[in-house]
């Protein structure tokens, strides 16, 4: 996941690697919607407020869930979210 997607927000004991790690070859796409994800779950963790507003490794561990939740194999495939990393 580039780090520059998060460069207007504030990393709180993220391990970007294994971030990298769980979300393997996965499309552009999917990693752009889960910046998404991950904002709003900080968002609503802030109180819905953007005033320093810092993104946590579990705020991404969340979207990554939810994002995986609503997948399957077919699905996966078509919108090019084909490959998951189980959890370790």
């Amino acid at each position: 996941m580039a780090c520059s997607s998060f460069a207007d927000y504030t990393l709180q004991d993220c391990d970007l690697e294994f971030i990298a790690q769980k979300t393997g070859s996965v499309s552009q796409a999917f990693l752009k919607e889960l910046v998404k994800r991950t904002i709003q779950f900080s968002f609503e963790k802030n109180n819905f407020s953007s005033l320093n507003l810092s993104v946590d490794q579990a705020s991404i561990l969340e979207a990554l869930s939810e994002m995986r939740m609503h997948s399957n194999k077919s699905v996966g495939s078509i919108v090019g979210f084909n490959f998951f990393k189980e959890d370790a």
